[in-house]
Formats: structure tokens, sequence, C-alpha cells
């Protein structure tokens, strides 16, 4: 008996973890058919300096009004931070955040090579309940990771402003 509950149970776990994968190889892709897709129009956006030392962009690729990857750049004295969203229909469907710090030197911090301290990547399965796998590496040093999915909403707002297409 205890040998039939095993199995099933095994067998769930298998089941679950197949179509997890399976979620996954959608979501990226349809990332890859963003990336190759060749006759998005690129929308770039320099904010000014502000507190950011290494400035601050916004890249939007877009089909007229149909936003399908926003990278926000934030430089920052120690680094930068990276923000990659993939949308579908303004929902989106892959988020990727990167925190990098300037490599430390005996004399100082090296301006010229960048190391990842920090990547975390959500793959949303269903944007309205907010329900996503996430998949973290290192600890931030400075960002504050996001709690929600619905935390990036004003990314989206940014770029629609940025295409000049404000909702």
């Amino acid at each position: 008996m205890i040998n039939k509950i095993f199995s099933a149970l095994i067998l769930l776990t298998s089941i679950s973890a197949l179509g997890q994968d399976v979620m996954l190889e959608e979501i990226n892709k349809k990332v890859n058919r963003i990336k190759t897709d060749t006759t998005l129009t690129i929308t770039i956006s320099n904010g000014s300096k502000g507190n950011l030392d290494g400035g601050y962009g916004l890249k939007v690729w877009h089909r007229q009004n149909d936003i399908v990857k926003i990278v926000e750049e934030m430089g920052l004295s120690y680094g930068r931070i990276k923000t990659t969203l993939y949308l579908e229909n303004l929902v989106p469907i892959k988020i990727i955040e990167v925190e990098e710090n300037f490599s430390q030197s005996p004399t100082g911090l090296n301006y010229k090579k960048l190391d990842t301290v920090y990547k975390c990547t959500r793959y949303i399965v269903n944007y309205k309940q907010g329900r996503g796998i996430t998949k973290t590496k290192g600890n931030p040093s400075f960002s504050i990771p996001k709690k929600s999915v619905h935390d990036y909403n004003s990314w989206i707002e940014k770029a629609q402003w940025a295409i000049g297409n404000p909702q």
C-alpha cells in the first residue's frame, strides 16, 4: 500500500515538473521570436541623469503601439541595474532583472568590468493571478527585488509614453 502511494506521488511530481518545463519552453520560444524579429521598431528614451551616476536609459521594441520588449538600465556609482520585460498583448511573459557591480581591483573599482551579483528570471504563467516561476541567482546588493509581477506595471506605462501612446 505504501509503495503504491509513494509511486503515485512520484508520478504526480514528474508530471508536474514536465508540465512546468513545457510552459517555460513555450515562453522561451515566444521570447526568441521577439529577439529575432527584425521588423520591430526600437525607440530609445534617455532620461536625465538626475541622481544616477551613470544615467538612465529606456529602450522599447514595438510594432506601432504593440510593445513586445522593454529594457531599462540605470547606471549607479557601483555598477548598473538592468530590467528586461518581454510582453505579449502588453502582458509580461518573461522578466529578467540583473544587478551588476564594478569589479574590485587593488586600486579600487574597475569601471571597465562588471560582475553579475544578482539575476532574477521570472516566467509569468498567469499574470492576472500574479503566478509565475522565479529563478534567482545571487543576492542583490542595492536593488530591491520585486514581490509581485504587477510591480512592473510602471515599466509598461513608461514604455507607452516613450512611443507616444500613453494609455
